[in-house]
């Protein structure tokens, strides 16, 4: 499955920061809508799901819309990370975007680097920096 693949390449490419990140990979039986991963990444926790598509906007579930904006209305965390087929952008929507999905832009979109089959080890360590960051900004 194509999120596997994205998961296993954002694992990889964050291991020099294992003793700052946990990743917890929540499989689909636990309940419709929720997320993909539960990380917490220098002391910021939140909620990802991974998406692999073309389209403009991440394909969501109406179960899975529903979750981040109830999420999001109980003061959580959630982000979703799209992967192009060709991998050859990534974007970064938040989770609380959903409550207005004409309006949903992501917040971050990066290419992959040409020369490689495989996401740059430094564009998930800038997807996750943000998140943080504008997590601490909310909180602060």
């Amino acid at each position: 499955k194509p999120e596997r693949k994205l998961y296993l390449d954002l694992r990889k490419s964050l291991e020099k920061h294992r003793k700052n990140l946990h990743l917890v990979r929540i499989e689909n039986l636990v309940g419709q809508g929720v997320p993909d991963i539960h990380c917490t990444y220098y002391c910021t926790s939140f909620w990802l799901e991974l998406k692999v598509s073309d389209a403009k906007k991440p394909p969501l579930s109406k179960y899975q819309l529903a979750w981040h904006k109830q999420h999001h209305d109980a003061g959580g965390s959630s982000w979703i990370l799209q992967r192009t087929q060709k991998e050859e952008h990534v974007k970064l929507f938040t989770g609380s975007g959903v409550r207005n999905i004409p309006a949903w832009v992501p917040v971050l979109e990066l290419p992959v680097p040409a020369s490689r089959s495989r996401l740059d080890k430094n564009v998930f360590e800038e997807i996750f920096d943000l998140i943080r960051e504008r997590q601490t900004r909310k909180f602060d």
